[in-house]
């Protein structure tokens, strides 16, 4: 508990550095990228969770569509659906997910995906473009802790984009759309007690 706890202590340190090395790479890649295109985001292991946020954020930020898969799960299903313009972003830090992001990238390569990695700046070498690499610097950094930093190369992706875009968030422009979300989540039954489950 103390070794985790001093971890999360350090992670906030390193937030600057994360976003000063990522920060151009990520617009040279919003720059290049199709925004007509659907968005792949791909993670293993803790950051499949990262994938599924970079997605969100996407939608929410952007208005873009976008999906997330497991890295595996790609393999299988998004692999079959992606064209020489398709943003594929994926989140492989050094661990265990990344011995199978290494075999399935010559897969990935020969695609011609518009791609751009987010891994380990100690990530063993790539054969990748280092333009479309962006290493994070997390020292002693247990993987189940990395997504709190790879999410933060994902939030600047959304942000830039929905400037480039001049995108709304939300629809916000859509009042009756508002409107409807607005009751759907504030509407709904909440649940303050275990009892109360008992009662639905």
């Amino acid at each position: 508990a103390d070794k985790l706890y001093g971890a999360l202590k350090h992670l906030g340190s390193l937030i600057p550095e994360t976003m000063e090395t990522s920060r151009a790479k990520i617009e040279r890649f919003v720059e290049s990228a199709d925004p007509n295109e659907l968005w792949h985001f791909l993670g293993g292991g803790p950051n499949y969770a990262t994938a599924e946020y970079g997605a969100v954020k996407l939608l929410e930020s952007a208005s873009l569509p976008a999906m997330f898969y497991d890295i595996e799960e790609w393999a299988h299903t998004g692999f079959f659906l992606v064209g020489r313009e398709t943003p594929v972003i994926i989140l492989a830090p050094t661990g265990k997910s990344f011995h199978r992001f290494k075999e399935l990238l010559p897969a990935i390569k020969s695609l011609r995906v518009n791609l751009l990695l987010i891994t380990s700046s100690d990530a063993p070498e790539i054969e990748l473009e280092e333009s479309r690499v962006i290493r994070i610097t997390h020292p002693e950094l247990d993987e189940p802790l990395t997504p709190i930093l790879f999410c933060l190369p994902l939030q600047w992706l959304a942000l830039t984009l929905a400037e480039r875009l001049h995108s709304i968030p939300f629809h916000l422009d859509d009042q009756k759309r508002l409107l409807t979300n607005s009751e759907q989540l504030y509407n709904s039954i909440q649940i303050t007690t275990l009892s109360e489950l008992n009662e639905l």
